[in-house]
């Protein structure tokens, strides 16, 4: 074992941790109906805050998770339980369903004419 071993487990475990929080207060927002746009002012941040934050893209704050749980009217415990994101994990593994093809799996939508249908910001390659 490395002296930098035990840092890079630390840090994997934070990670998991974050990701649990995430995946849990979206997972109350959906069941109570609630937007990020609506989350937005309780944390102080912009929608597009919001969104980084619930996505990974920066980190959370533990002052955010708290005042999440408060909002949503949970516990800060809830929003650390792993029991639902293990159960999530497991069943996509059955459905072999891995980040990466977890939102392409199963029917891709298609326009009129049978082509693949473009996002928004997409075009066609020439």
């Amino acid at each position: 074992m490395t002296a930098i071993e035990p840092i890079i487990e630390s840090q994997q475990n934070i990670d998991r941790i974050e990701e649990i929080a995430r995946y849990n207060i979206r997972r109350f927002m959906t069941i109570a109906g609630k937007s990020q746009s609506d989350l937005a002012p309780i944390w102080g941040v912009t929608r597009g805050a919001v969104s980084q934050r619930l996505n990974g893209y920066s980190q959370l704050k533990f002052t955010e998770v708290v005042l999440a749980a408060k909002w949503l009217g949970v516990t800060v415990d809830d929003l650390m339980d792993d029991s639902a994101l293990i159960q999530d994990e497991e069943l996509r593994s059955k459905m072999h369903l891995t980040g990466e093809n977890k939102k392409t799996a199963g029917i891709t939508p298609t326009a009129s004419d049978g082509l693949p249908r473009l996002g928004l910001n997409q075009r066609h390659s020439d």
